[in-house]
């Protein structure tokens, strides 16, 4: 009877979890197509929403759009302090951010030439030739890396590389420093900026002067294609169009020139020849060796032809190579190639449409295109598009910069700030209170005395021969000024006093000068003298000091 008992028991157990696992089931079941009704729902919402926005053109922001490759579409515009990018913008122009000051950024990098310099190879420092063109800087800040072959990662890195390389501006950084104190609009805005109480640091220099690069930003409302992919059907052209689907299509450029800037900031070969400079200038290889030598290139002193990435990472695959450049402001920025040996966009477009050029290095997707004359000129006419109605950013010459618009001056801050570790660290030092005791106001050298053969003659004998003075115990030493001072008035003491810097010495007044040597100077080993040497004598040593290391005399007397 137990047994059949448990037996029922189980029985029931068995049936009820059925029945929970079928409701389970069921539910599930339901669920899922809730779901699933719920996805579909949203999606057609979304894509409701996307076609009615009006905001873009349909489709235009994604990768399918554009084959595969990210959109391309307008550049983010950068929120930056107005007071950094105009100091910035200062110092652009200004000839004194050179070693010889005689250039400036703006000689190379010409507003009013897309901020290029419109030559096939640039002008370096003078006495050398560069053996590449001068990039623009329109948009360069949006580069992952810069230079043609990604030797800089950083915008403050490149323009420190620039200010201070032998091919480009040729300065010392410390010296640049000093020269940017001595200039005191630009020593008061970077005080107002940075809160500067020391110094101004060579990296703040390069901090504003990206901070103006950075302006250098094509504008979406300035260009018909940024137009266009914001909504503007009328801004493109027919031709424009058809050029875009080439673009996109049998000219193949997106596979590379992708994205809001429309470069992928990656390496290729394509064959671009060597400028013929190369071989015939001896300045422009001088330049290239250089470049290849100071970057660690194994046997650069064998090399005759531009590296390119190769020279950044040693890989035989990356010879030849250059960054893929942005297709934006192309009309402003020719010649063409990081030689400048394509002058036109039409010269550009055959050179690709014939598969580049030979380069037993070169990328395999380089390949001829076989275009269409009609196809040529409209992927030309799309490129256009890119650039700006006019010239972006001509304007930007200060109408007041350099030494004719902010001269040096000496100005107040120098006099209340001592240098501690050379071309770098300044720090305050507190105004001297020097009040001069009664007893010695007033007191001057004796009438005729400076510069009196007779007197300097006795002065001469007390500070380099010495006098006998009485120590704390009684005993007789000799006490030589010479000792401290040095026979030639430079100081072997620590804290001794520089006899040779006049400008300090004439600062005096013959009443300090008398009471000092009187009275001894606190915390250094300068005694009083009064009770060793008369009045007469303290006079004869001023007069000698003065004669011997302070070019001839006394510059200042009185109080």
């Amino acid at each position: 009877m137990a047994a059949e008992k448990l037996n029922n028991q189980q029985g029931r157990w068995w049936v009820m979890k059925m029945k929970r696992n079928k409701r389970f089931l069921i539910g599930m079941g339901a669920l899922s197509v809730i779901l699933m009704v719920l996805f579909i729902a949203s999606s057609s919402v979304s894509a409701a929403m996307k076609e009615g926005s009006g905001t873009k053109k349909e489709g235009s922001g994604s990768k399918a759009y554009w084959g595969g490759y990210p959109p391309l579409g307008p550049l983010s515009q950068e929120q930056l302090s107005p007071e950094e990018v105009e100091l910035g913008r200062l110092i652009f122009f200004d000839n004194r951010y050179s070693g010889d000051a005689s250039d400036s950024c703006a000689n190379c990098h010409v507003p009013e030439k897309g901020y290029s310099d419109g030559k096939q190879l640039s002008n370096g420092y003078p006495g050398t030739a560069h053996f590449r063109n001068a990039p623009s800087l329109l948009n360069a800040n949006r580069q992952y890396e810069q230079m043609l072959n990604g030797t800089q990662n950083k915008c403050d890195t490149t323009t420190r590389t620039h200010m201070t390389s032998q091919m480009f501006m040729n300065a010392d950084g410390r010296y640049i420093e000093e020269r940017t104190r001595q200039i005191p609009e630009y020593y008061k805005r970077f005080q107002n900026l940075f809160g500067i109480k020391r110094t101004i640091y060579f990296g703040k220099i390069q901090r504003v002067l990206c901070k103006f690069v950075s302006t250098l930003t094509s504008s979406p409302s300035a260009n018909a294609f940024d137009r266009f992919m914001t909504g503007d059907e009328s801004a493109l052209t027919a031709q424009q169009k058809k050029g875009m689907e080439v673009f996109k299509g049998r000219g193949k450029c997106i596979r590379c020139h992708n994205g809001s800037l429309v470069s992928d900031s990656k390496y290729y070969n394509i064959g671009v020849p060597d400028h013929p400079e190369l071989s015939t200038n001896p300045t422009r290889q001088v330049g290239l060796r250089y470049e290849n030598m100071i970057i660690g290139v194994p046997q650069w002193d064998k090399i005759i032809s531009d590296l390119g990435r190769y020279m950044v990472t040693k890989e035989e695959k990356d010879k030849g190579a250059f960054r893929t450049p942005s297709l934006r402001e192309l009309k402003y920025t020719g010649p063409y190639m990081h030689n400048g040996t394509l002058s036109t966009l039409e010269e550009i477009v055959e050179f690709y449409d014939q598969g580049g050029g030979p380069h037993p290095n070169k990328n395999a997707m380089i390949q001829p295109l076989g275009l269409l004359t009609s196809e040529k000129a409209a992927l030309v006419a799309f490129l256009e598009s890119m650039s700006s109605d006019s010239m972006p950013y001509a304007d930007a010459r200060p109408a007041k910069y350099g030494e004719q618009g902010y001269p040096y001056t000496i100005h107040e801050p120098f006099k209340k700030w001592v240098l501690k570790d050379p071309g770098h660290h300044y720090i305050e030092k507190a105004e001297e209170k020097i009040v001069i005791p009664s007893d010695y106001t007033g007191k001057v050298m004796p009438a005729g005395w400076w510069g009196n053969t007779d007197v300097i003659a006795a002065g001469k004998v007390l500070y380099q021969d010495g006098f006998d003075v009485k120590t704390k115990k009684g005993n007789i030493k000799r006490q030589k000024c010479a000792k401290c001072h040095g026979v030639s008035g430079r100081p072997k003491a620590k804290k001794a006093r520089d006899f040779r810097v006049a400008t300090t010495m004439n600062s005096y007044s013959d009443a300090h000068l008398f009471w000092r040597i009187s009275e001894g100077v606190p915390k250094t080993k300068m005694k009083p003298w009064k009770d060793w040497l008369s009045e007469e004598q303290r006079w004869q040593l001023i007069a000698y000091i003065f004669d011997a290391f302070t070019n001839g005399g006394r510059a200042h007397t009185g109080e």
